[in-house]
Formats: C-alpha cells, sequence, structure tokens
C-alpha cells in the first residue's frame, strides 16, 4: 500500500499552488485535466477540515472519504486511498446507495445523478460535498462551483460546526463564499 506523507507548511504552499492553478483554468481545459482537479480539491478537504476523536471508533480507524453514485473523478481519488492526513490514513470507497455508507463516512461526495439525496441532521461528523445547484440549501456542508475561468467552493460554516467539524481558516479563505443559512437547524 502507498502511502503519502504530507508535511503541514509544505502541503499548505503545495496546496496554495494548485488553488492558483485552479484560478488561472481556462474554460478550455480538457475535462480529464478538470475531474483531476477535482480529485483535488476533495483531497485537499480532508487536510483543512479537523473531526472531533469521537468521530472515529477506535484511535486508529481510518478518514473515510464516500463517494455516492457515480462520480467523474474516482478514477484520479482512488490511487490517494492510503495516504496519511494527519496521523489517519485516507481510505476512499464508492457507494452506490446511502445504506451502504450508513456510519462510517467522514466526508460525502453525492455524485450529479443522486438528485434527491438530501444531507441531514443524522449526518454528524460528516462533511458533505457536492457539485449539485442549491446544495448547501438542500441541507449540505461544501458546494463546488463551475465558474467561467475557475473552479470554486462554498462552504456553510454554521452547519459544519454543528455536525461538529472544525474548519481551517485557511481553507475558508480559499472559498467564494461562507454562507451561514438555517442557523435554526
Amino acid at each position: 500500500m502507498r502511502r503519502l506523507y504530507v508535511c503541514k507548511p509544505t502541503f499548505l504552499r503545495f496546496f496554495a499552488l494548485i488553488m492558483c492553478a485552479i484560478i488561472s483554468l481556462q474554460s478550455t481545459a480538457s475535462s480529464e485535466g478538470e475531474k483531476q482537479i477535482r480529485a483535488m480539491f476533495v483531497y485537499n478537504f480532508a487536510n483543512f477540515v479537523q473531526w472531533p476523536n469521537r468521530a472515529f471508533k477506535h484511535k486508529n480507524s481510518p478518514l473515510q472519504v464516500c463517494l455516492l453514485g457515480e462520480v467523474p473523478f474516482v478514477p484520479y481519488l482512488m490511487p490517494m486511498s492510503g495516504a496519511l492526513i494527519g496521523k489517519r490514513e485516507l481510505r476512499v470507497s464508492q457507494e452506490t446507495s446511502e445504506k451502504d455508507f450508513s456510519g462510517q463516512c467522514h466526508m460525502l461526495f453525492i455524485g450529479p445523478q443522486e438528485k434527491g439525496f438530501k444531507p441531514s441532521k443524522k449526518y454528524l461528523y460528516i462533511l458533505s460535498i457536492s457539485e449539485q445547484p442549491d446544495f448547501i440549501e438542500r441541507g449540505g456542508i461544501v458546494h463546488i462551483i463551475d465558474q467561467v475561468e475557475r473552479i470554486s467552493f462554498d462552504i456553510e460554516l454554521d452547519r459544519a460546526k454543528r455536525q461538529g467539524l472544525f474548519i481551517s481558516s485557511d481553507l475558508l479563505s480559499l472559498a467564494r463564499n461562507i454562507k451561514r443559512l438555517n442557523r435554526d437547524e
């Protein structure tokens, strides 16, 4: 099993370089290049979000990334399985239904065909991510967005906090918008 070791300061510089590349991404970029960038987004979110210890069954439990439905960038994210995020091994799995991941995910990317899926309060300690329109308004935390010249993301910060997640200010500074919807959820 291949392991990637990431030093935080070096990784921060690497993430900044990736973000600069994304910002300068032209609309004529190849579809494969865009898939690689989306995979890097999901991978990097894992490095800038903290989960409480109680989110893991054991001290050495992995950080589980679940991909629900058809996710176009799977071939680029799967090789990152086995990388170390802090002291936890990253594990990536693709699931076909909600019952397949129940209670086992820390990050959940919801594919574009899963339009009926609505994140709920029961997903404590789960960072939900999607590219679906109105994802944040339907209960999600991170919405990845295609803009004219770049790919960006919005974050619903209050919901992330209620889910027990701490999002780094470094990641928040890169977000297009930090939303604070439904504070009474």
